[in-house]
């Protein structure tokens, strides 16, 4: 058995060596069946105007004889306009947002912290992350590219960068 580091920067890199001919089976499956198949790092997407439940077992025959082990929990068959989200993007009407509880964690993670400074967002959440600023313009970064127009987006992460600047002023 080969473990990765979660999150790494070569994780996706590594994913698609390990994943090639489990690829490849898929793509041939999907095209058959006039499915789109992605994939980015363990999140596969299938999507079509009709997935049988015969499909989707031979999706799992097929990463399980690849010798993957398909988490049946997580597998969710969306019909009609059911909510869509795939790997943090939630889709509707041929357009992409963030969903709406990540966008209000967002928001709150940066109104408490910018209002309060790190110390008092540390007392209030009663967690420590030495790199919170950091990782909310991580976060406010990927909400831009998929909202670039959104205004809120893009004051609140040039506040953040600026907060950031002057965090590593003081240490």
């Amino acid at each position: 058995m080969i473990v990765f580091p979660r999150g790494a920067s070569t994780s996706p890199y590594l994913s698609n060596i390990v994943s090639k001919r489990l690829d490849r089976r898929l793509e041939a499956l999907s095209k058959k069946c006039n499915i789109d198949y992605t994939r980015y790092a363990d999140d596969m997407t299938f999507s079509g105007q009709y997935i049988s439940y015969k499909f989707i077992n031979y999706i799992y025959e097929i990463i399980d004889n690849e010798g993957f082990i398909p988490n049946k929990d997580k597998t969710k068959l969306i019909i009609g306009q059911g909510k869509k989200v795939v790997t943090g993007i939630s889709i509707s009407n041929n357009k992409m947002t963030i969903p709406r509880n990540k966008k209000r964690e967002l928001r709150k993670d940066a109104h408490y912290l910018l209002l309060n400074g790190l110390e008092k967002y540390y007392e209030i959440n009663n967690e420590y992350d030495p790199i919170l600023a950091e990782r909310l313009i991580g976060k406010f970064n990927f909400w831009k590219f998929i909202e670039p127009e959104n205004h809120y987006v893009n004051h609140t992460l040039n506040r953040l960068i600026n907060y950031s600047k002057e965090l590593s002023k003081i240490c």
